[in-house]
């Protein structure tokens, strides 16, 4: 089997393992070649189940599976699980022509994706806090015109109006800049983690009549590089341990004035989430 035959089943294989509904996401996982971001082979794939669980490979075909890929293996860094991310751009239902902010791109692979996603018409703006992966991205993704990368905190960055924000490390709340930078109709993807790394993904989408939100998957990823509060992660630890996955399911806004009331699951800097609908402000 080719290579561009691999990314195909690859793609097909993610389509039905997650399941995937949006063509466009299946189309762009199975049209950018993961081996050419990843630097040269020997390519170390890594698994959850501990440190001796690990497989070399010098064949890009082992890469259009599944797995995790290690860009940093002493800093605990890899490529990301691709199907958790193709659930999550599904869930964006990004289209064709929007903007977009990616923030933590890595070595580029996942904005690489993003931009198949939104075309030619649209626009990716990608923030990288590590320099040498910063570079590295760049030279990745010099042929792609409608994406820019930048190398920068993605906390500090102001995109002006966007379509979608998509942050690729851990959090301890949103940023006010993020919430303030949305279209209306535009969708933040943030995952808010305590201090072991493990939290889950919030959805925030900016409605008129507020911003709706949803946790929409768990997750375990590296924390953010700066802008993370250790009583904010403190209190997403206690709320996230001591709450029923049925009553966080239940979450329906994300509230950025007045006082908690009777509503609220979970409070944070400048935030708090409610199962009421939203309401502005």
């Amino acid at each position: 089997m080719g290579l561009p035959q691999a990314r195909k089943w690859f793609a097909e294989d993610l389509k039905f393992t997650v399941p995937i509904h949006s063509d466009s996401v299946v189309n762009a996982f199975g049209k950018v070649p993961r081996e050419k971001f990843l630097g040269p082979p020997p390519w170390l794939l890594v698994y959850p189940d501990g440190p001796d669980a690990e497989i070399e490979t010098d064949d890009p075909h082992h890469l259009y599976h599944d797995v995790l890929v290690a860009i940093d293996r002493k800093a605990g860094v890899n490529n990301g699980q691709p199907k958790l991310w193709a659930r999550l751009y599904d869930k964006l239902k990004i289209k064709p022509g929007e903007s977009l902010l990616h923030i933590g791109a890595g070595t580029g692979y996942y904005t690489a994706v993003l931009a198949e996603i939104t075309g030619p018409e649209g626009r990716v703006t990608a923030l990288e806090f590590d320099e040498r992966f910063a570079d590295q991205a760049k030279a990745n993704l010099v042929a792609r015109p409608n994406v820019t990368l930048i190398h920068g905190d993605g906390c500090l960055f102001d995109p002006g109006a966007v379509d979608v924000i998509i942050v690729n490390a851990g959090v301890t709340h949103p940023q006010t800049m993020w919430l303030d930078g949305l279209t209306m109709g535009g969708r933040l993807l943030v995952p808010l983690t305590n201090e072991e790394c493990w939290g889950h993904f919030l959805l925030v989408t900016k409605r008129p009549e507020g911003y709706s939100a949803e946790f929409v998957s768990r997750v375990g990823i590296i924390p953010c590089a700066s802008h993370r509060d250790r009583t904010a992660a403190d209190k997403l630890d206690r709320v996230f341990r001591g709450t029923s996955w049925q009553k966080l399911s239940g979450i329906r806004s994300l509230r950025r004035d007045g006082e908690p009331d009777d509503s609220c699951v979970m409070a944070g800097p400048g935030y708090w989430l409610s199962t009421a609908e939203p309401q502005s402000g």
